[in-house]
């Protein structure tokens, strides 16, 4: 049985959507930063992705942890990243979507969470300029987008998620790029079908990939 759209969050996707039109180069910290000590977003990537599960799987208590240490963290961070050159439009949609986190966990809304928890994940990729980063976070919308049958925009990210998998290809090992590309073909023949089923495998067998792959 599949899951009927809900409601989604208005600035997850207004997020997603800036990040996607606009420069990179513009929204990433300076180049002066590129030495920092410690990445500028902090730990928003670790925590957002954790938080997109935790949506998923209708956790509520874990979400609204992870939400509150996420809130925290990001006070603390935000200071830095500005330091660091980060443009303060991304920097205010982050502080904006933070609380529509909290209130996506209050009513147990799963794709407004999810949507929410994907576009701070996006956002910290790009504070923290990290092409596997943003290809994680356009593979999990695009996963998302295949539960919710909403092809339109599956093709939509797809097709981000294959602009950050050009820039990752060349660090994985041969064979692992293979199976990435393998991954990427068959998400692109699913949407091209409208097979929601094949494009969450797909898409998620390609974060594996990523994820258990050894670097050049």
């Amino acid at each position: 049985m599949h899951l009927q759209p809900v409601r989604d969050s208005a600035l997850a996707a207004r997020l997603c959507r800036a990040l996607a039109c606009s420069s990179l180069l513009a929204l990433a910290p300076s180049a002066c930063a590129a030495h920092a000590a410690s990445p500028p977003a902090g730990t928003l990537a670790a925590k957002s992705e954790a938080l997109h599960n935790a949506c998923a799987a209708a956790d509520w208590g874990y979400a609204r942890r992870l939400v509150h240490e996420a809130r925290q963290d990001w006070s603390s961070v935000e200071p830095t990243a500005y330091q660091q050159g980060a443009s303060p439009m991304l920097l205010g949609m982050v502080s904006d979507s933070l609380p529509l986190a909290d209130d996506a966990v209050d009513r147990h809304a799963r794709r407004a969470c999810a949507s929410n928890a994907n576009g701070l994940a996006l956002a910290a990729a790009v504070l923290d300029d990290s092409d596997e980063g943003r290809l994680r976070a356009w593979l999990r919308r695009v996963e998302m987008d295949g539960e919710y049958r909403d092809f339109e925009a599956a093709g939509r990210d797809l097709g981000r998620a294959e602009e950050a998998w050009a820039r990752v290809r060349p660090t994985l090992v041969p064979h692992a790029a293979d199976e990435v590309d393998a991954a990427m073909a068959a998400c692109r023949g699913a949407v091209d079908e409208k097979a929601d089923i094949a494009l969450g495998h797909a898409s998620h067998a390609a974060m594996d990939v990523i994820d258990s792959a050894m670097r050049r």
